[in-house]
């Protein structure tokens, strides 16, 4: 059964480490608020209490040694488990709590564990192990980036019945499927697109009947080797990212299906990891919102590639553009800085990390601020960025160079040695950093392969476009209106 991340559940049976055989009877639970919680009626897969060498000894007063006991701090790579006839695996399973005081009270004793992730359906040695054969991955929001159907509707014809005035309709319904795309990422790994929509879910009364499609699209990956859950996480999370780039709002993986090798037959399996943050939607409507880019505005076959790739060369810099994209930073200094960061990295992972300004950026740089002779800083950098966008992007975002530039840099300084601020304006700061997370989406953009047209046209329609720019218009501009300087 199809387990989603954004549901609660709870597996009642039996556990145990995958050495041992000793069952414990107990109750797995999941929640997005709390996680995996594991509680079991026993003292706990081990004794909870392990004697601790404190030298020196100690004795009692009649001359009787007296041991020390502390809490074992255990952590289980892998636990087994059986509820409702499937086999269930636990990971990273770690003991929080146990009721038991003394070896008396073993027999009636209560444990907790915590968990990071679960696989209903079979039993994996660890999350590290290459047993993976393919797995299917639904996204949030991914029915929008792939867009509606072109012709969807539902057949019927109407007959009246003249005795009781009641109104009968026949329906015929049927499946679409969505159009073919796929995929093959430098690794030789094979990725489609499963999309299809079931009509219909009919509502109706005497008079009118309303129908609603039912939708189904995930991400299907198909490695040439076999991989471990690790990996499918890791892709999960590349693909999410995507998504969230081309939509501009949090998408993130709520169902993993994969299917597990076995020496006698494959086993279909869920693959549930823990959801904070984010949103599901799982109930589809189709409306109109705005977005980066769409799936039909580019070519599914070269930019998945071309961002697989970006993801295994610069995995960190995506960290901090996701953590900002996600709206996951409750403080602005923290956005302040971590937008700063984002494009010094950007610009290093990308661009080089030494001699990597152009001559243009280094005339703009000297023209704007002299006095700043390091010659790889980030206030360079963030010309060079400028200079390196598509013109129309950079001229939209950003109509005051020098403002822009020196309001970020002055304001990550002030945050790095004073810990806030300082003199900067809490407006200017928040404006600047707003336009350095646009301006990095749109060289992520260039990257993959994304039109230059494209991302013109998302200039009026991206929220974070739309924001940048009117935030630069509000609170960057040099007094003078000598900071506007033409690219």
């Amino acid at each position: 059964m199809r387990k989603l991340n954004t549901h609660n559940y709870s597996w009642e049976g039996h556990w145990w480490l995958p050495d041992l055989q000793e069952r414990h009877p107990g109750v797995l639970s999941y929640s997005p608020a709390e996680g995996f919680v594991l509680k079991l009626l026993s003292e706990g897969f081990e004794s909870p209490y392990v004697e601790v060498d404190v030298p020196p000894i100690r004795f009692t007063g009649k001359g009787r040694g007296v041991r020390v006991l502390g809490l074992r701090d255990s952590i289980y790579p892998a636990v087994y488990g059986e509820a409702d006839g499937r086999f269930v695996t636990i990971f990273n399973v770690m003991g929080i709590q146990s009721s038991q005081k003394h070896a008396a009270q073993a027999a009636s004793a209560k444990s907790t564990y915590n968990a990071s992730a679960v696989v209903e359906g079979a039993h994996v040695p660890s999350e590290d192990s290459a047993v993976i054969k393919s797995a299917s991955v639904s996204i949030d929001n991914l029915h929008r980036w792939l867009g509606g159907p072109e012709e969807l509707s539902v057949l019927s014809s109407y007959s009246e019945d003249p005795v009781h005035q009641v109104h009968l309709v026949e329906v015929r319904t049927g499946r679409k499927l969505g159009p073919k795309r796929g995929a093959t990422l430098e690794c030789g790994t094979a990725v489609t697109i499963s999309h299809s929509w079931i009509l219909p879910n009919l509502r109706w009364s005497t008079n009118s009947y309303e129908s609603q499609a039912q939708e189904f699209a995930q991400i299907e990956f198909a490695p040439p080797a076999s991989w471990s859950l690790m990996d499918v996480r890791k892709h999960a999370w590349e693909m999410s990212s995507l998504i969230t780039l081309a939509l501009d709002r949090p998408c993130a993986p709520h169902a993993i299906d994969v299917v597990v090798q076995d020496p006698v037959k494959d086993q279909w399996a869920s693959y549930l990891t823990h959801r904070a943050t984010g949103e599901n939607s799982e109930e589809f409507v189709h409306k109109y919102d705005p977005s980066t880019f769409t799936c039909d505005e580019v070519r599914f076959e070269e930019v998945v590639p071309a961002w697989f790739a970006f993801c295994r060369k610069h995995g960190a810099v995506l960290n901090l553009f996701t953590t900002l994209k996600t709206g996951t930073v409750d403080y602005l200094e923290t956005s302040v800085f971590l937008a700063a960061i984002l494009a010094e990295a950007f610009h290093k992972g990308v661009f080089g990390r030494k001699g990597a300004i152009t001559p243009q950026a280094r005339d703009l740089a000297e023209k704007i601020f002299h006095e700043d002779t390091n010659p790889s800083s980030l206030f360079k950098r963030l010309v060079d960025l400028y200079c390196r966008a598509p013109q129309a992007v950079a001229h939209a975002l950003i109509p005051d160079l020098k403002a822009w530039s020196r309001e970020h840099v002055n304001a990550r300084n002030s945050i790095s040695h004073e810990a806030g601020l300082g003199e900067a304006s809490p407006h200017s700061a928040w404006a600047a950093a707003q336009v350095t997370l646009a301006l990095v989406t749109a060289h992520l953009m260039v990257a993959i392969g994304v039109s230059e047209s494209i991302i013109e046209q998302a200039l009026t329609e991206s929220p974070t476009f739309r924001k940048a720019t009117y935030s630069a218009k509000k609170y960057l501009n040099t007094a003078d209106g000598s900071g506007v300087v033409a690219k």
